[in-house]
Formats: structure tokens, C-alpha cells, sequence
């Protein structure tokens, strides 16, 4: 389901999960799921980044999100507590090409990943994609013919109702070109 060329091997996912027993007391400050089951998935989720481009002309030229999306050397595992998906890390490769984990939090996404994964058939090579400059988060993957398909995770920045229906490519950087660029913090006039 994810990549299938640079998934972590057994022993990475083994390192990851012992970096993940030894946080999640830190990161989970409800009681009660400290005292529940905690399983993390072992089929990590590869992270790709969309950068900054013109989605609209992007769109008009066809162009497919596997031309533009760049893998981010990052994986996301989903973390269970009784079985319900509430939590989640990342880990991303260093220099010496260990895997390391560089966040455990607890957050809606995880559960919102879930209820993608589990509505939607005939996927292959599930990718979480990130579109910083926008501020949206997706699930896209492949199907069996390699059409690429994108559903819009829930965001603070995102509309509930823009994450109901799966997109194509073209759909999906038409929506980013609808979305205003977020820039940061801006200093104030004088």
C-alpha cells in the first residue's frame, strides 16, 4: 500500500516503534489511553511534498502529481490506543541513512487518515502528501489503471466539506489554486 521501493525494513520499523514506546508517555496526557493498548501500524506511510508551483496552470497543462510531488525522505506511522488511530509519528532518514523519529503527536489527522484508508477500494501506493504553502494535507494514491487519486484530509485551513469527495490531479491543484497562499507572519506597517 505504500511505496513499495523505499518502504523501512523490519529492522528500521523495529527502531522506529522502541523511539515511539519511549515518547509516547510524554506526548499523551490523557490518563486513561496512557493505561490502553498502544499498537503502531507496520505499514508506514510514505510523505511527499507538493512545492510551490502555479496549481492553475499546472492543471491546464495536464500535469499529474506524480510529476510534481517530491518525496520528502519522511514516513508516517499511525498510532492506536484500543485499537482507534489518535495519534501519529514521523520519522525521517539521517546522514548515515538510519531512520530516526522526528515527531510523535497526538491529533484528528490520525483518525482522519483512518477513515480514508478505510472507505476508499482499489488503491495502491498510498502517499501522505503535504502542501505547506497552502497549509493542506491529503491522502493520494494510485489506483490499479495509475490514475492518481487525492482526498483532502481535514485541516484548520481546510473546509469540512472540501474533504467529502476524492479528486483527480487536475481537480486537486484547480482546488489548491482556489486556496489563498499562506505566507506567515507578516510584520506590521508603520
Amino acid at each position: 500500500m505504500t511505496d513499495k521501493n523505499e518502504s523501512p525494513d523490519k529492522h528500521e520499523f523495529e527502531h522506529i516503534k522502541t523511539q515511539i514506546d519511549a515518547l509516547i508517555d510524554d506526548v499523551v496526557t490523557d490518563e486513561r489511553l496512557r493505561n490502553s493498548r498502544i499498537k503502531v501500524d507496520e505499514e508506514p506511510i510514505a510523505v511527499y511534498a507538493l512545492p510551490a508551483v502555479d496549481y492553475g496552470s499546472a492543471a491546464q497543462r495536464g500535469k499529474d502529481l506524480g510529476e510534481l510531488a517530491k518525496p520528502t525522505g519522511h514516513w508516517h506511522y499511525q498510532i492506536r490506543f484500543n485499537g482507534k488511530s489518535l495519534a501519529y509519528a514521523r520519522s525521517a532518514l539521517l546522514n548515515n541513512d538510519r531512520a530516526s523519529l522526528s515527531k510523535v503527536s497526538v491529533s484528528s489527522l490520525a483518525a482522519a487518515i483512518d477513515v480514508v484508508l478505510r472507505n476508499v477500494h482499489n488503491r495502491l501506493w498510498v502517499r501522505l502528501l503535504t502542501v505547506p504553502e497552502r497549509h493542506v494535507n491529503a491522502l493520494w494514491w494510485t489506483d490499479e489503471a495509475g490514475k492518481s487519486q487525492v482526498r483532502v484530509l481535514p485541516g484548520r485551513f481546510t473546509k469540512p466539506e472540501s474533504t467529502l469527495e476524492t479528486l483527480d490531479s487536475r481537480d486537486f491543484l484547480n482546488f489548491l489554486n482556489e486556496k489563498p497562499r499562506l505566507d506567515g507572519i507578516k510584520p506590521k506597517p508603520d
